[in-house]
């Protein structure tokens, strides 16, 4: 019974830092508004020619895309008039690909999420009151896990992002479809290079500084405890 308590506090500690970042990871695909100001920070009006508003419509049909049933994404832009798909039958593909692994992503967040509130509650239900120092000490363990493999993830993009990159791709994907030409594929265009550099940036950051809020949620409930 103690192997098993242990071995159910272990995934719980490596539980916080895989639903934190899935949790960003699925705020990061559904804000349309940070695809419009990675669109605005990296020039891509004056890349693809597409005006802010074709580009902000771009934005929603993609975020709704991630968010539905459809297999494929028929990105449709209007051309004064005359209604065009923007993507070719090969990134239209890979968008089916990205979409798959985006949606495991989600599902790994829920499965992660249901198994912790599993814990806690069987916790409270077996020890009662004693189980709340044990939940405190695991949460802090596994925010300290956040913060190291986070951290150590953000500081090998910041200093190599390329290979790190690559690598992620040719482990997430069976075929060759992302790689895509930069001078005729909107794909690649809409996101470049650096957009995916500061998005990983990004969903670190804010992993880091959750992991931070919940230490500092733990102190403050902890040091009321002793104070009452």
């Amino acid at each position: 019974m103690k192997a098993v308590a242990k071995v159910l506090a272990v995934l719980f500690v490596v539980g916080v830092p895989v639903f934190l970042v899935t949790s960003n990871v699925r705020w990061a695909f559904n804000s349309a508004t940070l695809y419009e100001l990675g669109f605005a920070r990296h020039d891509v009006a004056q890349r693809t020619g597409l005006s802010d508003k074709q580009l902000s419509d771009a934005a929603t049909q993609i975020r709704n895309y991630f968010n539905s049933d459809e297999e494929e994404l028929h990105l449709r832009i209007d051309f004064g008039g005359e209604i065009r798909e923007l993507f070719s039958a090969r990134e239209t593909q890979h968008m089916e690909d990205v979409k798959e692994l985006v949606w495991r992503a989600y599902r790994v967040q829920e499965g992660v999420f249901l198994f912790m509130l599993l814990f806690v509650t069987l916790g409270f239900l077996v020890q009662g009151s004693l189980f709340a120092g044990r939940l405190r000490r695991l949460l802090v363990y596994g925010s300290g896990a956040s913060v190291a493999i986070v951290g150590a993830i953000a500081l090998v993009s910041l200093v190599d992002f390329d290979p790190f990159f690559r690598g992620f791709h040719e482990l997430s994907f069976t075929n060759d479809l992302w790689m895509l030409d930069p001078s005729t594929d909107y794909l690649v265009q809409l996101f470049p290079f650096g957009f995916w550099l500061e998005s990983t940036i990004l969903i670190g950051l804010a992993s880091i500084a959750e992991a931070g809020a919940i230490v500092g949620l733990v102190t403050i409930v902890r040091w009321r405890r002793i104070q009452n």
